[in-house]
């Protein structure tokens, strides 16, 4: 029985529960369910009036960007009417009256502070189509806070209901004019960018820098085209867009003369899509003052200018970084690109260079060794007079690196963009020290960049670097000079031999030349009897072993000259060769074992990695590689290497006899 009548006082409790919920507070939320319409997702202006103020604030939308157009001009804060854009497409009521009970319940608008309310907006929505009627504007008024829950009264577009809603959109245009101003100067993009202009003070010339598919050069003041840094110039940008307005000036109190906006120190232009925007900045704010330190990381000084913007009229200060300034007012060196050579490597099919009194030497990528322009083969092709060009393969990786350096060759000063014929003789030019043509493959014709450097003949050697076509000379490293040698053993392959694989090394002989002295002679592979013959230990075996290794696969360091001769300059001194090493060479094929002797003279050691090398069947003299001079050395002089020596011991004190005591008499 105690169960069903529970059950029932449920069902009851739920019944009114229900009731409360449903018809009470639908008794309670009379009217519409929320404040304004779907007009406010589409708002073309704003305004926000304030009681006893005569000079409300206006906002005007154009395209997705907002503008404050009363009592200045000027871009506004997108942040702020984002705020109050989304507080009123978001308006919810609490709670609603209808106005018409207000007398009956003895109250009337102003008991909610909305006969003269302290806050109107007013808003027109966009117009529909360009043919559709102008759309009417729309008022809300906003009055008193509510005595419960801190929320707040507003009144209906249509005056027939109270709304009680959060006080959240009160605060959003409770703004001061600061507030809704943005303090941004430049909005275009660095992308869109695509020229910037500098304008200093009359007579100066101006400074103009365009972007051509993402390529950044000089249009003026320089005669004909310079490439600007691409790095740098958007560095520049981005330290304008990161200026701020730092105070607005009172438009009364503004005195032009102090303010410097007449005749403005530098003019900064931004040039878009279709818009323009062009920065000017006036005197300095303080000319006593000294620069101020920001509180970033990098700690730039600050010095703070009167500006305006061309096409607005308000008039501020901003803080402008010294180093921004510097950079903008000597732009056409601080953003010119410092690169002598605009070069692609991977584009280069022909690399030329001439000296005076050389020949010339030619470097030519092998297309089709490989499909990949990275990994391609080059050859030497060097011009002999009578005897004609010779070619012979080149060192890739040599080859890479001076096209490395020329791709890295900058200008350490910019000397002279207009150069008389006097000066290009000073700058040596006349006779250049070197001339480099770069060729690279071009639909129609082949298209060539050429290279001039220039030495003066004063005390200081000076390097001077100018294109053919083009007047500017630059001041370079005098290294350039030693990294582009005149010379075809330079950029010849150091691969000197490579024996194949059916190739076998069959003996080994190795003479003292100075007394004629058999230092080794001794057949390979080893015999099996030679693990017993004293003289060849362990350590000699592994010798031999490590340099007849090298001598299958036979590198230079580097290249002397291409004919043998019986003497070499060693340590300024010239000797005849030390040492002949003669290698026996097996070659099996089909007629059988082919059997040569190849012959290699050794220099004396001229330093610590430092020993020469002839070939007669190469008909060369060059530098042994390290790896080669090593197993050499281990062969040709470790037999009497005394090896490390000992560690000194210092012998210990002799040891003290024990003392005997002294009887002691009874």
């Amino acid at each position: 029985m105690r169960t069903k009548v529970t059950l029932i006082l449920l069902l009851l409790n739920v019944g009114v529960f229900f009731y409360i919920f449903k018809f009470q507070r639908g008794e309670e939320l009379k009217g519409p369910g929320t404040v304004l319409g779907p007009e406010t997702s589409n708002i073309h202006s704003l305004e926000i009036a304030t009681i006893g103020s005569d000079n409300p604030l206006k906002l005007e939308r154009s395209t997705d960007t907002w503008t404050l157009t009363q009592p200045l001009q000027w871009p506004a804060n997108q942040f702020a009417v984002t705020r109050i854009l989304s507080e009123l497409q978001q308006l919810r009521p609490y709670a609603t009256f209808a106005v018409a009970d207000l007398a009956r319940n003895g109250r009337t608008l102003a008991d909610y502070g909305l006969e003269k309310p302290p806050l109107t907006l007013t808003y027109t929505p966009a117009q529909a189509s360009p043919g559709a009627p102008a759309p009417k504007s729309i008022v809300l008024k906003i009055g008193d806070t509510s005595p419960v829950g801190n929320r707040l009264y507003v009144l209906s577009p249509d005056g027939q209901y109270i709304h009680v809603v959060n006080r959240s959109l009160a605060e959003s245009l409770a703004l001061r004019l600061e507030d809704l101003r943005s303090d941004t100067l430049f909005t275009i993009p660095v992308f869109e960018v695509r020229s910037f202009k500098l304008q200093p003070p009359a007579p100066a010339a101006s400074i103009r820098i365009a972007n051509d598919n993402n390529r950044w050069s000089f249009e003026s003041p320089f005669p004909s085209s310079v490439r600007a840094s691409k790095k740098d110039t958007v560095l520049a940008i981005n330290g304008l867009h990161a200026l701020r307005v730092k105070n607005f000036l009172d438009t009364d109190a503004i005195d032009n003369t102090r303010t410097g906006l007449t005749t403005p120190e530098l003019q900064i232009t931004l040039i878009g899509n279709n818009r323009r925007e062009t920065l000017l900045i006036g005197s300095q704010v303080d000319p006593s003052a000294t620069p101020t330190a920001t509180t970033g990381e990098s700690q730039d000084p600050t010095v703070e200018y009167y500006a305006r913007m061309e096409d607005k009229t308000p008039v501020f200060t901003v803080s402008l970084r010294v180093q921004l300034l510097e950079t903008l007012r000597s732009a056409q060196e601080t953003l010119r690109d410092t690169r002598v050579l605009d070069i692609e490597p991977s584009n280069i099919t022909t690399i030329s260079l001439s000296a005076p009194n050389l020949p010339q030497v030619t470097l030519q990528r092998l297309e089709s060794s490989t499909p990949n322009p990275a990994t391609a083969s080059w050859q030497v092709v060097r011009h002999n007079g009578e005897r004609g060009p010779q070619t012979y393969p080149a060192d890739r990786e040599v080859v890479e690196t001076l096209l490395q350096k020329l791709t890295q060759l900058t200008a350490e000063r910019f000397v002279d963009d207009a150069p008389s014929a006097s000066a290009l003789e000073d700058f040596g030019f006349n006779r250049p020290a070197r001339e480099i043509a770069l060729a690279r493959p071009q639909v129609g014709g082949g298209a060539s960049t050429t290279l001039q450097i220039g030495a003066s003949s004063g005390t200081e050697p000076v390097t001077y670097a100018k294109l053919i076509g083009q007047n500017y000379v630059y001041r370079v490293s005098n290294a350039i000079l030693r990294d582009t040698p005149v010379s075809a053993l330079a950029y010849r392959d150091r691969l000197i031999r490579e024996l194949p694989a059916g190739a076998q090394i069959t003996g080994l002989k190795l003479t003292d030349l100075t007394n004629n002295n058999v230092m080794l002679e001794t057949a390979l592979p080893f015999p099996a009897a030679a693990t017993s013959v004293p003289a060849l230990t362990p350590e000699r075996r592994q010798a031999i072993e490590s340099l007849a290794t090298q001598l299958r696969t036979l590198r230079a360091q580097r290249f002397l000259r291409e004919e043998f001769t019986n003497t070499i300059t060693v340590n300024g001194e010239e000797r005849p060769w030390r040492y002949r090493l003669d290698t026996t060479l097996s070659l099996v094929g089909g007629s059988g074992v082919q059997t040569s002797n190849s012959v290699l003279y050794f220099s004396e050691r001229a330093g610590a990695s430092l020993q020469y090398v002839g070939s007669t069947d190469s008909n060369l003299v060059f530098e042994a590689a390290q790896s080669l001079l090593d197993a050499f050395f281990a062969v040709s002089y470790g037999p009497s290497d005394p090896g490390p020596t000992p560690p000194t011991t210092t012998p210990a004190p002799p040891t003290e006899p024990a003392s005997t005591p002294t009887p002691v008499a009874p």
